[in-house]
């Protein structure tokens, strides 16, 4: 297919190259990214990931960040500056992680479902920003 990069798969124990439109990138993209963000939410609720203290310590965000920039690092150090990085997250940190535990409520829910947004909303606008689909600020 002329245009769409190729890639080899497993299909059925067998190679096979498959053919993926734009569209169907972003989709997959978006997918990834609803699912690791639904992850976080779980992991939160049952207790797992403290999010009300990485929200409230600026301790236990460093702690954070050194544990998950290295896991990342040799996969994104290409593309991305950890600084830059570090100073995305800490917005994220103060402007959108609960800020007491998980305890069922209302407004626990709310304020969990509010997580999303600047991942969403990031990754909007990076597509938004590509020369393919400049069209779409318009409507921004």
């Amino acid at each position: 297919m002329q245009g769409i990069a190729g890639r080899e798969v497993s299909f059925h124990g067998k190679p096979k190259w498959e053919y993926r439109s734009i569209e169907a990138q972003v989709m997959d993209w978006s997918d990834d990214i609803a699912y690791a963000v639904h992850d976080i939410e779980d992991f939160f609720r049952a207790g797992l990931i403290p999010l009300d203290l990485i929200a409230r310590s600026r301790a236990h965000f460093e702690e954070f960040f050194a544990y998950a920039w290295a896991k990342v690092r040799d996969d994104l150090a290409h593309a991305v500056d950890e600084v830059e990085v570090r100073k995305w997250l800490n917005e994220v940190r103060t402007l959108y992680l609960p800020r007491r535990a998980y305890t069922g409520t209302r407004w626990d829910r709310e304020k969990l479902h509010m997580l999303a947004c600047p991942f969403t909303g990031g990754v909007e606008l990076r597509v938004c920003e590509s020369p393919l689909v400049n069209r779409c600020r318009v409507g921004m």
